[in-house]
């Protein structure tokens, strides 16, 4: 799968947070799109379907659209978990879904980058 930029939302198989259930999940992709030319491997974020308010701080809520029109391609609510990084090849991933518009990857970026 050829991932070209930062902010793309990948299908991926992923563990949870302990190193279990491994499964198919969407991830944003957080590598920088310079890197990602030359990577093997890259760093993503999981995206999550199961949440509640109030989310903590390190969890951003994404858009998504019911028919799959949104940017994203995501169709159900859903937030990126910004504890929630993985390391994973690109041979990992199975599709690209959509793209995490820009004013929300900051977002994601400025939780990261904070912890």
């Amino acid at each position: 799968m050829d991932v070209c930029r930062q902010g793309q939302i990948v299908l991926v198989l992923l563990t949870d947070p302990d190193g279990k259930e491994p499964k198919h999940r969407p991830a944003v992709v957080l590598t920088s799109t310079e890197e990602l030319q030359a990577a093997d491997e890259i760093v993503v974020a999981a995206i999550s379907t199961v949440f509640e308010p109030p989310l903590p701080n390190d969890w951003i809520e994404i858009p998504w659209s019911g028919d799959g029109r949104s940017r994203t391609g995501l169709t159900k609510p859903c937030v990126v978990k910004c504890h929630w990084l993985k390391r994973v090849r690109r041979s990992d991933i199975l599709k690209t879904v959509g793209h995490l518009p820009p004013q929300y990857l900051v977002k994601v970026m400025r939780v990261i980058t904070k912890n």
